[in-house]
């Protein structure tokens, strides 16, 4: 799994490629969040259009990224989930509590309400 980031207009943009399964690279998720958030930042999105599969440490990773975010009072949202991970996320309800969003538009629309 890659995680590449960038600040556009006081919203970190996140992208991640690669399946999202136990192993070392997973936990960089959380600790980018928390940095970001350490630093003051309070607006993400995540776009995981890139991402074929996770597991459930994929998941639990997304969880404790969100529940951090929405402790500091921020805003995340996830872009273009694959098929595979939007049927995982419906069938965990996961769908009902985060933040999706299929376009660019619609979640930077979102992230600046």
């Amino acid at each position: 799994m890659e995680i590449t980031s960038e600040i556009i207009d006081n919203i970190v943009w996140i992208k991640i490629s690669g399946r999202m399964v136990l192993d070392g690279s997973l936990f960089r998720l959380h600790e980018h969040v928390l940095h970001e958030l350490e630093s003051g930042m309070r607006r993400f999105v995540i776009d995981i259009s890139d991402v074929p599969y996770l597991d459930s440490s994929g998941c639990g990773q997304v969880i404790s990224a969100h529940t951090s975010v929405k402790r500091a009072k921020g805003t995340l949202v996830f872009l273009k989930p694959a098929e595979r991970v939007r049927v995982l996320w419906a069938n965990t309800k996961l769908a009902q509590v985060l933040s999706i969003f299929d376009t660019l538009d619609e979640a930077r629309d979102f992230i600046r309400q």
